[in-house]
């Protein structure tokens, strides 16, 4: 990670520290981690955003992660991708909103609820600690264009999500080890059906 990059998330670190106890943004039990867990953690999701990719739509953005953290990264390496938030808590879209402006991120914030967002569709659809596979399918599919992709940050439960998932959609997943944690995985998944 380069130093402009890392200056910008450790600014978003102290924000997140700073909103957190008011609107619960990352649990309470992980304050004292929030660089590794959760700031890391979304950032290695930047590697497997597809170089097409020029809108992503994040899910529950809640806290700006992974949101927030690829936007920064994008904004360093002069990538022109578009971010969409979208986050029915009004007070969390406030945070997200302070976020990109004092970052100056490429992003917008719709204060909606998943299903009622109305945005125009992305190429890669992302979300962390949201919903079980199924969901996040379900959530995903009017938002995402043809050809488009999923990026998933899951934990340990993955496997199961995934097959519980095939029983309504029909899909192809890919499964990358986490760098912050053993027991997580990026789910990638490209085409998806209702079965």
């Amino acid at each position: 990670m380069d130093a402009a990059s890392r200056c910008d998330l450790k600014v978003f670190e102290r924000l997140i520290r700073k909103w957190s106890p008011r609107i619960n943004l990352v649990a309470p039990s992980t304050y004292d981690q929030t660089w590794e867990r959760h700031i890391l953690d979304s950032a290695q999701l930047y590697d497997f955003l597809p170089s097409t990719a020029d809108k992503v739509i994040d899910l529950g953005s809640g806290g700006g992660l992974p949101v927030v953290v690829l936007g920064v990264l994008a904004k360093h390496r002069g990538c022109r991708i578009k971010f969409t938030a979208i986050e029915s808590d009004a007070r969390k879209c406030a945070f997200l909103r302070t976020a990109a402006r004092e970052l100056q991120i490429n992003l917008s914030v719709i204060t909606s609820r998943i299903e009622a967002a109305n945005v125009e569709p992305g190429n890669v659809i992302t979300a962390r600690a949201l919903a079980p596979v199924s969901k996040l399918l379900e959530f995903a599919e009017p938002l995402r264009v043809a050809g488009g992709t999923c990026l998933f940050l899951k934990g340990e439960n993955v496997q199961n999500e995934v097959s519980e998932a095939k029983n309504s959609w029909q899909f192809e997943a890919k499964y990358y080890p986490s760098v912050t944690s053993e027991k997580s995985a990026i789910l990638e998944i490209g085409e998806f059906y209702r079965a």
